[in-house]
Formats: C-alpha cells, structure tokens, sequence
C-alpha cells in the first residue's frame, strides 16, 4: 500500500512488486514506472475501472489500483517512465468510482 504525504509525491513502481494499491493520488503527483517494471510509455498502461478495491486481472502478475481517480482523470503527464524497457501491459484497477 502506497500513501504519501501532505506535498508532491512520486509513487515509484518497480518490476514484480505484485498489487501496489496508491490510496491518496492527487493531480500534482506522479506515478514513475521505474525501468525494471517493464512499462516504458503511457501506451503501455490499460486503464480499467474496478468494483469496490478488487480486481482480477487473469495472464498478468502486476497490478495498481489508484484509490478515488477515474480512468479518464489520468493522463500522461501524470506519469513519469525511467530508463528503457520492454513493453508490457500493466492493469489499473480505480476502485469505487463511478
């Protein structure tokens, strides 16, 4: 679980860390995908919205659920991609948001 502070925050996400769960994304933070997540571009993302902080995400072995963000709400400027990596989906999951 990922909860950051009062200011700016930098969620990083690295290569086989499982089902990260961010509880507090605002609009002035980012999300780094760190150049051993596999995740290079924006393009990489599929964006999903979730039921009630569950998801299932069969064929994959990463997952990020972003607690109170709509799938729409994020855009790429709110990421930041580290390094070169071999392209690879990596599922959102938005809990509880209509």
């Amino acid at each position: 679980m990922l909860t950051g502070g009062a200011g700016v925050d930098r969620f990083v996400i690295q290569a086989s860390s499982g089902n990260d769960h961010i509880t507090d994304f605002c609009n002035r933070d980012t999300i780094v995908f760190d150049a051993s997540s596999g995740v290079d571009r924006f393009s990489d993302l599929t964006l999903t919205k979730g039921r009630q902080q569950q998801g299932d995400y069969r064929g994959t072995s990463d997952s990020l659920t972003v607690d109170g963000v709509k799938p729409d709400q994020l855009h790429a400027s709110d990421f930041q991609f580290v390094g070169a990596a071999a392209s690879l989906r990596r599922p959102f999951l938005f809990p509880g948001v209509i």
